[in-house]
């Protein structure tokens, strides 16, 4: 059993430690005392700065290894620390510069440690050469700055790439859309749907590589604004519509009436998630239809956690290859890629954007039986859900439709109206089956034969004829064959038109205002500044907002347009950005700056540079709201309602 040492022993072992651990230390070690004089300089500190021991004991720490131009920083801290007792760099490891012998001079990094020994204060510091580290992150900084304007270099390519394609697209697409609204004959009719059909094609893929630019920078930023669920979710099934006529699909909305009335997000990108799932499964869904779906998932602290889903009929997808779908240039089958426009954008762009807004997203499907592609996420509570009449129970209710996906979803809708559905595929006679149903609903896409077996079952089982409601992908089908029938609903099948037109059925003497034609013209024709430089686009923009049944005023830039804006009297105004003489921020900014009784005139922009440094450009000149090139119809009828009720303003 060991004894302790004596004390005298144990204080020469702690000695001869310590001057162990001074010698084989790997930095560099000097001790000084309460003036700053070296006591101690250990071997590492020999080889680091080329004094030997006996040439630096009893010298000034700071004649040693400072530079000359911090010697007197270095002693006024000492002096410091004399009268107060306070040091800013003791007891912290600090990067300092120091000199060796030679006077060459290397980054230091430094820890000093004050101790006492029998009353008296000393210093010792622990110095290492950290000259190699700095020198390479500095070769990170530099490759990092060199990184990010390689970067900015692609993002201003790709931004000015976009500008310059958008631009004459957007004549392209407008004059198309002109041609397509006049009497044409069959055969050009056929040409125009081709070229619109390609434009649009062109302008997704801008977009897409626009997007996938921006996110892969790292540039994508959000811009939050208050959304209408419901309306918003109709409005991008009603996108569809063409490509649905085309395919002979049908496009539905399940929407969970639970979800908040109003909720605050980014409302582009939501869009753009939805528009790639849409687009995906219209794309590869050759019979059946598409189902988009929005259910509530949960609610806390005044955020909302919905699942956007959009099923479709299509030929489903492997277990093995659903990750590889959602990375960028991948599709499930390369022998697809010339069977199926697109390059393998889209969803890898949904994936980025909704992990952008933080949430997460997935897809269910097996072979053979459809694919459910789906995003969950969290949406801030604006207004609460309105009420509804979900928990007063309804009847039985039938669906007459060979469409399977179009039988799912009104079944869907209808469950959440409160009926108990039931799915026919139209039998030529019914008996039993209409016995005690309140409701029925006709699919006249897929029949077109008088309805006489129909109106005598109804009558019947004592349904009366208003009680059935008809669907189709045009209004104008309700013809003769179905007079006394209820409303005749158009597609894509809105939940609200759905909910208008049975509360019409049970309470007839209401008259439920329809969600009527979205090619209506506004109740005040606005009278609109156009300021574009652009002839080609003057000319279609210009027509386009006549058609709408406005009046119309064009300027070739901004100067011209301040000229007219001070002698005329303008409900607002189209503000192109890039105009000779004056562009559209420089003119925006002088409206503004005016002081006239126009000042606060309501200006949109029209920008093909859709990027968000160009966005925040335009709400700083003081520009209400904006519209990216090719100009949408739908967008700029949006725009202006807005301006017409002073919302933009």
């Amino acid at each position: 059993m060991s004894t302790l040492p004596p004390k005298q022993d144990s204080q020469q072992l702690a000695q001869s430690i310590m001057a162990a651990v001074a010698r084989s230390s790997l930095d560099a070690l000097i001790t000084i005392n309460y003036d700053g004089d070296i006591v101690e300089f250990g071997p590492s500190a020999e080889a680091l700065f080329g004094y030997s021991r006996e040439e630096a004991m009893g010298r000034p720490v700071s004649d040693v290894v400072v530079p000359p131009e911090m010697r007197k920083m270095h002693d006024d801290g000492m002096q410091r620390y004399r009268e107060t007792g306070h040091g800013p760099v003791l007891n912290k490891r600090v990067e300092v510069p120091s000199i060796r012998k030679d006077g060459s001079r290397f980054t230091a990094e430094l820890t000093t440690v004050p101790f006492d020994i029998e009353g008296t204060t000393y210093f010792t510091a622990f110095v290492r050469d950290i000259s190699q580290r700095k020198a390479y992150e500095d070769e990170l900084k530099q490759a990092k700055i060199e990184a990010e304007r390689a970067n900015e270099a692609k993002s201003r390519f790709v931004a000015h790439m976009s500008h310059e394609l958008r631009s004459p697209l957007n004549a392209v697409l407008g004059a198309i859309d002109l041609m397509l609204d006049s009497p044409l004959a069959p055969e050009q009719h056929d040409y125009a749907q081709t070229i619109r059909s390609s434009g649009h094609a062109l302008l997704n893929l801008i977009e897409g590589v626009l997007d996938f630019s921006k996110i892969e920078a790292n540039q994508l930023v959000l811009q939050e604004q208050d959304l209408h669920l419901a309306n918003f979710l109709q409005e991008q099934a009603a996108s569809t519509f063409t490509k649905t006529v085309q395919g002979g699909l049908d496009v539905l909305t399940v929407i969970d009436p639970r979800l908040p009335k109003v909720v605050r997000t980014d409302s582009q990108r939501l869009r753009q998630i939805l528009v790639n799932f849409l687009d995906n499964a219209i794309k590869f869904t050759r019979s059946g239809g598409v189902i988009l779906r929005a259910e509530l998932i949960g609610e806390d602290d005044a955020v909302a956690r919905v699942r956007f889903a959009v099923e479709d009929s299509g030929p489903g997808i492997a277990v093995e290859q659903q990750e590889l779908i959602f990375t960028e240039f991948a599709q499930t089958d390369e022998s697809t890629r010339s069977a199926h426009d697109g390059v393998g954008l889209g969803l890898a762009i949904a994936k980025s954007l909704c992990l952008h807004m933080g949430g997460h997203f997935g897809v269910d499907s097996e072979p053979g039986k459809g694919a459910t592609f789906w995003v969950e996420l969290p949406l801030q509570v604006v207004e609460a859900a309105s009420d509804w009449d979900a928990e007063h129970p309804r009847g039985a209710a039938v669906v007459l439709t060979n469409n399977p996906m179009t039988a799912r979803g009104l079944s869907d809708q209808l469950a959440q109206l409160g009926y108990q559905p039931q799915h026919l595929q139209k039998p030529h006679y019914l008996g039993k089956e209409l016995l005690g149903v309140e409701l029925v609903i006709l699919d006249l896409d897929d029949f077109n034969a008088p309805m006489h077996w129909l109106m005598e079952a109804a009558d019947a089982a004592g349904l009366p004829r208003q009680r059935i409601l008809c669907i189709g992908r045009c209004a104008n089908q309700c013809t003769t064959n179905f007079s006394g029938f209820g409303s005749c609903l158009p597609k894509p099948l809105s939940w609200r038109s759905l909910k208008a037109a049975i509360v019409g059925v049970e309470a007839p003497a209401a008259q439920q205002a329809g969600e009527g034609n979205p090619m209506h013209h506004m109740e005040h024709a606005l009278h609109i500044l156009l300021v574009e430089d652009s002839p080609a686009n003057q000319m279609i923009a210009a027509a386009t907002l006549e058609k709408l049944g406005h009046r119309v005023d064009v300027a070739n830039n901004g100067r011209e347009a301040l000229d007219k804006v001070r002698s005329g009297s303008y409900s607002g105004i189209l503000m192109d950005l890039r105009m000779p003489e004056m562009d559209g921020l420089e003119a925006t900014r002088a409206i503004r700056s005016s002081g006239e009784s126009w000042s606060q005139i309501p200006i949109i922009a029209l920008t093909a540079n859709a990027v968000s440094s160009e966005l925040e450009k335009c709400m700083e000149a003081g520009m209400n709201h904006y519209l990216t090139k090719p100009m949408q119809r739908q967008a700029l009828r949006s725009a202006l309602e807005l301006m017409n009720h002073g919302v933009v303003a």
